[in-house]
């Protein structure tokens, strides 16, 4: 598979950040010099060291098993096709040609995202402890490839054996392959909180928040059953006693006011004989 190994190369070594050939170098040591010159504190910058450390060792060793170890397969590997190889070989060429658009004799990225024009200069590698970074930076590159390559380089365990590493440093090994217990620290911590958070929360979502909830919900469900009552026997009563009364009123006065000349005529003459009652007992009185 040799296309597959010198794109995969590439792309090891430029994740490795080794120096002056690939665009990994120059970001890993933008960021270096970012921590170094940070004002707060120094740890962020020696733990990025290790880590770019143990980045090149354990893509040696990635490489090693992958390239040079013994197979494991049941099947004979073979190159790709195109549809893998072509991106595989796209990739490794902006690894490669993207570097020198991120050095510091032409940071034209960096100018593009400042918004200024970018010129080249060589006097940007004489900026004040950048030398003496790369140098360290390089450094720690060439020791994580030489302890990774010495290891499993030409020693490559077969499938049934132990690694190299469990072998000679057992203890190491074994913080390794726990992944320095991030895991269960992560557990014993965060994981913890969370369930204890959790816990606390359905607490006060059962006793507390439920109650406040069901509360204002019983005084809004006594205030409608209250506006019911009143409206059903107050309210309506009143209106229905009224409209009752007003009928009533309105059907005696009906019969009044009938349209007929001839009950009007009768009406008229008992008022008459009524009035002529009343006179005539009043002057006798």
């Amino acid at each position: 598979m040799p296309l597959t190994f010198l794109t995969y190369a590439i792309g090891m070594l430029a994740l490795c950040g080794f120096p002056l050939l690939f665009s990994g170098f120059w970001s890993k040591d933008g960021i270096l010099d970012a921590a170094q010159h940070w004002s707060v504190a120094r740890a962020p910058f020696y733990m990025l060291v290790f880590g770019a450390l143990l980045t090149a060792f354990y893509m040696t060793r990635q490489v090693a098993y992958v390239f040079f170890g013994y197979w494991r397969g049941k099947k004979l590997a073979h190159e790709s096709p195109a549809v893998m190889t072509a991106p595989l070989a796209i990739l490794a060429f902006f690894a490669l040609a993207l570097g020198v658009i991120g050095t510091p004799a032409w940071p034209w990225f960096r100018a593009f995202l400042d918004g200024r024009a970018a010129g080249f200069a060589w006097r940007g590698f004489m900026e004040p402890g950048l030398l003496s970074l790369m140098g360290v930076s390089t450094l720690v590159v060439f020791l994580g490839l030489g302890f990774g390559w010495r290891l499993y380089g030409d020693r490559s365990p077969r499938p049934e054996e132990p690694d190299v590493m469990e072998r000679a440093i057992p203890p190491v090994w074994a913080a390794l392959r726990d992944k320095f217990y991030v895991d269960e620290l992560y557990g014993v911590t965060v994981i913890a909180f969370y369930g204890w958070w959790a816990r606390v929360s359905n607490w006060l979502d059962r006793r507390v928040w439920g109650g406040v909830v069901a509360g204002v919900a019983g005084l809004f469900r006594l205030g409608a059953q209250l506006n019911r009552f009143l409206d059903t026997n107050v309210v309506d009563g009143g209106f229905d006693k009224g409209c009752e009364e007003l009928g009533v009123g309105g059907g005696l006065l009906s019969r009044l006011q009938s349209g007929r000349v001839q009950t009007y005529l009768r009406l008229l003459a008992l008022a008459v004989v009524l009035l002529a009652a009343i006179l005539i007992w009043s002057s006798r009185a």
